[in-house]
C-alpha cells in the first residue's frame, strides 16, 4: 500500500507513513504510526545459499588439484632417477670388466681392425658387413649414455618449473632402451661374455624410468 501524500510502499498494517505520519486510508489496525517499508534486498544467491557450497571448499578444491598435480610432477621426476641410475651405471664396469665408454672404444678398435682386414681382401664382402655392424654398435652404445644424459637434464629443467614436452621423456627413454637391446643381442648376449653391476643398475634404471613414465601418462 502506498502513503496518498508522499507516495511511500508501506507493507503491513501500519495506521500512519512512517516518514509524512500520513493518515493511511483502511490501515486502522495499528494505531501506532510505524510500519514495515519494503526495501529492495538483494538475491542471496551470491552469498551461496541455495547450493551445495561451503566455507572453506573453494581452497579445498584448489589444494586437492594442487595435490594431484604434485603428484604427477613427482612420478615425473621419480622417471629422471631411473635416467641417472642409468648415466650410473655406464660408468660402472658392464661387461669384461669395461665401462660403457671402453666397450665402445673396444668396439670402435673392433672396427678399424676390420676396416684393415677388409682392405687387404682377407674376408671380402663379410668384413664389410662386420664393419658396418661394429659402428651400429659403438654408435647405440654411445646413444645409451647421451639419452639417459638428456633425460636427466629434463629432469633438472622441471625442477627449475620449466616445461618441457612429455614426448621428449619418451623420446630419450625409448632411445636408450633401443639401443641398449641392440647392443646387447648383437654384442654382449654371449656365454663367454658375462654382465656386471654396471648393466644390471642400466636395466633397473630403465625399468624405474619406464614405470614413472607409464604412470605419469596413466595418473
Amino acid at each position: 500500500m502506498e502513503c496518498p501524500k508522499c507516495g511511500l510502499t508501506i507493507n503491513g498494517s501500519a495506521s500512519r507513513c512512517p516518514r509524512c505520519l500520513a493518515i493511511i486510508p483502511g490501515n486502522n489496525q495499528n494505531n501506532t504510526p510505524g510500519g514495515t517499508v519494503s526495501h529492495n534486498t538483494p538475491s542471496n544467491s551470491n552469498t551461496g545459499q541455495g547450493t551445495n557450497w561451503q566455507p572453506g571448499m573453494q581452497n579445498q578444491n584448489t589444494h586437492n588439484n594442487q595435490q594431484g598435480t604434485n603428484i604427477t610432477v613427482n612420478a615425473r621426476l621419480i622417471g629422471k632417477i631411473g635416467f641417472l641410475l642409468v648415466v650410473f651405471g655406464f660408468f660402472q664396469p658392464i661387461a669384461c670388466q669395461m665401462n660403457g665408454f671402453e666397450l665402445a672404444k673396444l668396439i670402435s678398435a673392433s672396427q678399424n681392425t676390420m676396416n684393415i682386414i677388409s682392405s687387404m681382401d682377407f674376408v671380402g664382402s663379410s668384413g664389410s658387413a662386420n664393419t658396418i655392424r661394429f659402428t651400429i654398435t659403438s654408435m647405440c652404445l654411445y646413444l645409451v649414455f647421451f639419452s639417459a644424459l638428456a633425460g636427466c637434464i629434463i629432469g633438472v629443467l622441471l625442477i627449475l618449473n620449466k616445461e618441457v614436452k612429455v614426448s621428449y621423456d619418451w623420446i630419450c627413454l625409448l632411445v636408450s632402451i633401443g639401443c641398449g637391446l641392440y647392443v646387447f643381442f648383437t654384442s654382449l648376449n654371449n656365454k663367454m661374455m658375462q654382465l656386471q653391476s654396471g648393466a644390471y643398475f642400466i636395466i633397473f634404471g630403465w625399468l624405474v624410468a619406464l614405470i614413472a613414465q607409464i604412470k605419469h601418462n596413466t595418473g
